[in-house]
């Protein structure tokens, strides 16, 4: 049996991932589409290297260049095409390139959650699960067939950190059970895009984030604030506060439970030389904090 040919579009650790999962996977990688640079994903991760290594063809994708990539990977007959990771909406012309479908991934389930940063606002949200799903993708974006789907819990102390690894792990064994459904079932998929449309309008749409939307307001209650550094932790960029004119990135966190009559961002306590944050409700020890810094009794952190 001739092995399917497979097109991949990716740019962050996780797209990495999933594709040395699929090389491990009986398919033929023909054509890998990654970027250079991208200051817009704290996880970014450009894929030329391992493509170099495997003698695999790569192109480096380039904005409002749509022409250019849909010459390139058409040249490369692909089967499937697997976008993963990828902020970019990918046309429908280059969708159709696939001679059966192409497939996409979203952390949350895609039936009720939509949008940017999953991860990321998975944790501040406070939702209980997480369900990574891979999907045939439409001109509707994050809404299609669902080809796998797994679920596992968020607990309240979880941060991206936990969550990123989790999905990478999950994903491994995604992987391998997606691959043998599409050899088993060669089939191009039929569109019903009016069903489409109406599941593409259901659920929730998650905004982009911006930086200010990172930056910590200690009028939030503890709860928050902590659920804020959770959500920020690595791949991403943490969770901040500007002191003095400079800008402090928060790695660690505990919630303090107090009643004490103080404004939020006033120093109420310092606990071995950690200094305890009065908030909206509550207060929050820093415990990691980058650059270090000392604080004084009874100072405003504003």
């Amino acid at each position: 049996m001739n092995k399917i040919n497979i097109v991949f579009i990716g740019c962050v650790q996780f797209s990495k991932t999933v594709l040395i999962e699929l090389l491990n996977q009986n398919v033929n990688i023909t054509g890998i589409c990654t970027k250079k640079k991208n200051i817009f994903n704290a996880d970014f991760s450009d894929l030329s290297g391992l493509a170099k290594a495997k003698n695999i063809p790569y192109i480096f994708w380039k904005n409002n260049c749509d022409k250019e990539m849909y010459s390139w990977i058409k040249s490369k007959k692909p089967d499937f095409i697997f976008c993963i990771g990828w902020s970019n909406i990918i046309s429908k012309k280059i969708l159709n390139l696939a001679k059966y479908y192409s497939i996409g991934y979203h952390p949350l389930d895609i039936n009720k959650y939509k949008g940017r940063h999953p991860i990321i606002w998975a944790i501040i949200l406070g939702l209980k699960k997480i369900s990574p799903t891979f999907f045939v993708m439409s001109k509707f974006a994050d809404t299609g067939k669902i080809l796998s789907q797994k679920n596992f819990v968020l607990k309240s102390g979880h941060n991206s950190s936990y969550v990123y690894e989790k999905l990478k792990l999950v994903a491994k064994g995604q992987v391998s059970d997606v691959i043998k459904k599409i050899i088993k079932n060669k089939n191009k998929i039929k569109f019903n895009h009016s069903e489409l449309k109406k599941k593409f309008n259901k659920g929730f749409f998650l905004r982009k984030r911006s930086f200010n939307d990172g930056q910590i307001d200690w009028r939030m209650s503890a709860k928050s604030i902590q659920r804020l550094v959770n959500a920020l932790s690595k791949p991403y960029s943490y969770a901040s506060f500007t002191y003095g004119g400079k800008n402090f990135k928060v790695k660690s966190v505990k919630i303090i439970k107090t009643k004490v009559k103080e404004e939020p961002g006033k120093v109420i306590l310092l606990k071995s030389k950690n200094p305890i944050i009065r908030t909206g409700e509550n207060a929050i020890k820093l415990i990691d904090i980058y650059p270090k810094k000392s604080f004084k009794l009874n100072e405003y952190l504003k």
